[in-house]
């Protein structure tokens, strides 16, 4: 049997890994065409 308080981080731990995980995905489609314009550049340099 969980106590109150153990309910409460558990549901305080649930709401912060999804609020990282928000942030993560937004970071990652954001710099989406950051990295693109990089390989672009990197491959332009090659030839």
């Amino acid at each position: 049997m969980t106590t109150d308080r153990e309910e409460d981080s558990r549901r305080k731990n649930i709401r912060l890994a999804l609020v990282l995980g928000a942030f993560a995905l937004l970071v990652f489609i954001t710099s989406f065409p950051f990295w693109t314009n990089l390989f672009k550049m990197i491959g332009n340099q090659a030839r």
